[in-house]
C-alpha cells in the first residue's frame, strides 16, 4: 500500500522549488517531492522519510527539504540519496527554505501538536546559516502570530513563506495580519 501511495500522493505546498531547467518540486505526504517537469510531466523524488516534505529548495544538482516534524534533509547528487542535516524544536515545522547569496534562510512555525499539528501554537522562527550543511544554523529572529491558527486552508498549507527584497528577507504573515521583516 504505502509503495503506491507514494506514486500517487499529490502535492501539498505552494511554494514550489525550482531549479535551472525550471523544473518545479513540491513537497507532499509519505517523504515524497512531486516534480512537474518543464514538459508537463509529472514524477516522484523518495526522500527515504515518511514525513510530510513541507518546503523544498532546489538549486543544481543539491537540494534541500524540510519536514512536518522539523527535519532538514539534503541531496548533493541529484536526488540520489539523501543526508539527513538537521532537527529542529520537536514542534517545529518547516515552512519555507531559501538560499540567498551565501545564506540559507529556514522558516519554522511552531506547531501546537496533535491531533492537528497544523495548529499554530503563536511563534514563526527564521533560522540562518552560512554552511551548505546546515551545521551552523541558527535562529535569527521570532516573530508572534495568533495561537491556534490554522497553517492550512483546504488542505493546503497558507502562504508562510519568506522572500529577499532589498537587504530584507520578508515573512509573509498577512493571513495573520501583518507582515513583518
Amino acid at each position: 500500500m504505502i509503495p503506491l501511495a507514494k506514486l500517487v500522493v499529490a502535492p501539498h505546498i505552494e511554494e514550489a522549488g525550482v531549479d535551472e531547467a525550471q523544473n518545479l518540486y513540491y513537497g507532499a505526504e509519505f517523504g515524497q517531492v512531486r516534480v512537474r517537469h518543464v514538459d508537463g510531466a509529472w514524477g516522484s523524488i523518495d526522500t527515504g522519510t515518511l514525513d510530510e516534505i513541507t518546503a523544498v529548495h532546489a538549486m543544481g544538482s543539491h537540494m534541500v527539504v524540510g519536514t512536518l516534524r522539523g527535519a532538514l534533509l539534503a541531496s548533493g547528487d541529484s536526488v540520489q540519496s539523501w543526508t539527513p542535516l538537521r532537527r529542529l524544536g520537536g514542534d517545529e515545522i518547516v515552512v519555507d527554505i531559501d538560499h540567498v547569496g551565501a545564506r540559507w534562510l529556514v522558516l519554522a512555525a511552531q506547531s501546537a501538536g496533535q491531533p492537528n499539528p497544523w495548529m499554530l501554537a503563536g511563534r514563526l522562527r527564521v533560522y540562518s546559516a552560512a554552511q551548505d550543511d546546515l551545521s551552523d544554523l541558527a535562529p535569527l529572529k521570532d516573530f508572534s502570530i495568533p495561537k491556534n491558527m490554522f497553517g492550512r486552508v483546504g488542505g493546503v498549507p497558507q502562504s508562510l513563506v519568506g522572500r529577499m527584497a532589498s537587504k530584507y528577507y520578508i515573512v509573509n504573515t498577512q493571513h495573520f495580519g501583518s507582515e513583518e521583516r
